[in-house]
């Protein structure tokens, strides 16, 4: 049992986390062993108490991931806030959100349902207004950055990625380490499983194609090769993401999630919520080369990517 807001939920830890891309993996009966998801490493340092899912990072150099409870690293691994993978335990373990084999739907409509509307004044971006060569490094110039308004907060080390609702308003934010995978939202912001990044852009410059990739960083680099391109931030394609791209006056949509399980997943639920809607195109991953699994670190090549046409038979 794992404590939720004082709720005790009969989490499945196992279940919840192994779907993820694990590098080198070793699953005992009580532990999982592996590398870790948080940074770089060829030697396993990381593991994860399988009956109450806290976590041990002992290489880790950065006290703020060297250890945590499930939430926080199911959190990482479904790339959403704290709050909302809270949320998403309670919706699917507490017996209060009723009949678990209608939990798609109901979970859907729960969520859409939602009451949180904050809107963030910009001048709460203040305090991030400072320039970093991480994203320039990584082929994101910084006239690129300042579009999206990306920031870097000197006293956490992280970038700043800012979450705009399709009129441009300001609704969360991400900060991202610079030196390593850890990530975490700003309080109080709207939740992002309601919200695609990128979608102010492609509403104001009336862009009808599309790109569809999985990170916002992915989206960025897209950006700064001329091509419109929005983030879903997490690893499926929610029902609210849905409604939003309908509602854009997106026509075409070229689905470049990453190359690897996460990505197949979130590949999936693109084509199962919008087969039909919109024309669905793919990339083509064949001609990459196989370490590079996401449109970031495949920036030199995405120029020769073929695209491939999905038929009815996909969706």
């Amino acid at each position: 049992m794992i404590l939720i807001r004082g709720k005790e939920l009969p989490i499945n830890v196992k279940a919840e986390i192994e779907s993820f891309d694990w590098e080198k993996p070793n699953w005992k009966e009580e532990r999982l062993i592996a590398c870790s998801p948080f940074r770089d490493e060829t030697h396993p340092s990381f593991a994860v108490n399988l009956e109450n899912g806290t976590f041990i990072d002992s290489g880790n150099d950065d006290e703020q991931w060297r250890k945590g409870n499930f939430v926080k690293l199911l959190s990482w691994i479904r790339r959403e806030s704290y709050e909302e993978t809270e949320e998403y335990l309670l919706a699917m373990y507490s017996p209060d959100y009723g009949d678990i084999e209608n939990f798609e739907l109901n979970f859907d409509d729960w969520k859409a349902a939602e009451v949180n509307k904050r809107i963030f004044d910009r001048s709460e971006l203040k305090p991030y207004l400072f320039k970093h060569p991480y994203l320039e490094r990584r082929g994101v110039p910084f006239n690129v950055q300042r579009a999206f308004e990306v920031g870097y907060e000197p006293e956490t080390k992280s970038i700043v990625l800012v979450w705009h609702d399709m009129k441009g308003n300001v609704i969360s934010w991400k900060h991202r380490s610079v030196h390593s995978k850890a990530f975490w939202y700003v309080k109080g912001g709207q939740p992002i499983r309601n919200h695609l990044y990128g979608i102010h852009w492609v509403v104001h410059k009336g862009k009808k194609e599309v790109w569809i990739v999985e990170s916002e960083i992915d989206a960025l680099t897209l950006w700064a090769k001329g091509i419109a391109a929005i983030a879903i931030g997490t690893s499926n394609l929610t029902k609210a993401k849905r409604d939003i791209i309908l509602k854009s006056g997106i026509e075409t949509l070229i689905i470049a999630t990453d190359n690897d399980k996460a990505g197949e997943k979130a590949r999936k639920s693109i084509i199962d919520r919008l087969g039909g809607l919109v024309d669905l195109y793919e990339v083509d991953w064949s001609n990459v080369p196989e370490e590079l699994t996401d449109i970031n670190e495949a920036r030199e090549h995405i120029d020769g990517m073929k695209i491939v046409e999905l038929n009815a038979f996909e969706w």
